[in-house]
């Protein structure tokens, strides 16, 4: 196992709305058309299971979550999860917009934790595929723990965070233009946006600036691919279908990957 190359743990991240889930199945299916195996965090953790061939949503994610708990408690005893959970703790106690939201959210934090610390343990101990892939990940934390419809973002806090988050191997950072994301949420709807525009609105903007304000700390600025996921037309360099951004990521991964197999 020693002299097998560990896949990478790859995360998608961005505002609620911008594409994240989609991109993220484009590019599992270029991966596959160059015979390369990636596997989303779901996928990974149903194979310990043996239940990777699962295909009822609401059932794979009831036993994700799940298998999440214990992963979670462990990781928390650790000076990372540690710091990590007591900064949720201390600032959704403060912002959350009720009590209801901040259990939803202490729950939602859970998971995630739990999920990563997952992911890590099979990244060290599997070398059944090449990239481990999430777009509900450790960095994906800053939207449930700063984006709130009343209060507003402690960019403080944001730059906190970004200095003891735990950083991914790759990471993509997904940008949709302010107006379609909002669109997009009331078109989908989101449980804590309450699918208003009054609502709505300012839960994007909140978004927007904590990402803008994570993406410009000296820990985390210079680390992302940024994939901008507007509709065709509104893009300046023409990038414009899914397939193309798709294989732009693909390309960014191949290289992150051959960068892990030359250094060993």
């Amino acid at each position: 196992m020693s002299n097998l190359v560990k896949p990478l743990l790859v995360e998608f991240t961005g505002v609620t709305g911008s594409g994240k889930t989609t991109l993220v199945s484009a590019v599992k299916r270029h991966l596959a058309a160059d015979g390369i195996v990636a596997f989303d965090a779901f996928d990974a953790i149903l194979s310990i299971y043996g239940l990777r061939a699962l295909k009822q949503p609401r059932l794979r994610q009831f036993i994700v979550e799940l298998s999440a708990i214990i992963p979670f408690l462990f990781y928390i005893l650790t000076g990372e999860g540690a710091a990590l959970f007591s900064q949720a703790y201390r600032v959704i106690s403060k912002t959350a917009d009720s009590w209801w939201v901040a259990l939803n959210l202490f729950w939602n934090i859970n998971v995630r934790m739990g999920i990563y610390a997952m992911l890590r343990h099979l990244q060290r101990h599997t070398s059944s595929c090449r990239f481990l892939i999430s777009d509900e990940g450790l960095l994906q934390l800053a939207h449930v723990m700063f984006v709130h419809i009343k209060a507003e973002p402690d960019l403080n806090e944001v730059v906190r965070f970004a200095e003891i988050v735990p950083k991914p191997d790759a990471l993509i950072w997904v940008k949709v233009e302010t107006e379609e994301v909002i669109f997009r949420t009331l078109q989908r709807g989101h449980r804590r946006a309450k699918n208003k525009s009054s609502t709505v609105e300012p839960f994007i903007k909140h978004a927007e600036a904590v990402y803008e304000a994570l993406f410009s700390s000296a820990t985390v600025r210079g680390l992302p691919l940024i994939i901008e996921n507007s509709s065709p037309g509104k893009l300046k360099d023409n990038s414009s279908s899914l397939e193309s951004r798709a294989e732009k990521i693909v390309q960014y991964l191949q290289q992150k990957y051959t960068t892990r197999v030359a250094h060993g």
